[in-house]
């Protein structure tokens, strides 16, 4: 993601994460697997970032789609990607999920706009 541009923020457990995203300003999109060390999980993540930026899309990870029952269905601006995975398909759901109008086959705004 970094090697695309993006400005990406880790967390190596699911409460480290939590504690980024109590304590930045706002991010454009979360990544998260299901399943992670510590106390929160992706789903716990996902909820916590809709309780502050509404909105926010949400790309889950996870080799057991059968734990995403406890999330519910997915919203417009949330996907599941099963593992195994490799980085374009990653990075391919993040650019649709971020650029919806340019996934759909509409004309990117012009440079400078």
């Amino acid at each position: 993601m970094i090697e695309a541009g993006y400005a990406v923020s880790e967390a190596e457990t699911g409460d480290e994460a939590a504690a980024l995203l109590a304590s930045e300003a706002a991010f454009d999109l979360l990544v998260t697997d299901i399943q992670m060390p510590g106390e929160t999980d992706g789903i716990a993540l996902a909820n916590l970032i809709r309780s502050q930026h509404p909105g926010t899309p949400v790309v889950y990870m996870t080799g057991r789609p059968e734990v995403m029952r406890r999330a519910g269905r997915l919203g417009a601006r949330e996907v599941l990607i099963r593992k195994p995975h490799g980085p374009a398909e990653v990075l391919s759901t993040v650019e649709r999920l971020l650029m919806p109008e340019v996934s759909r086959g509409a004309s990117p705004p012009p440079a400078g706009a």
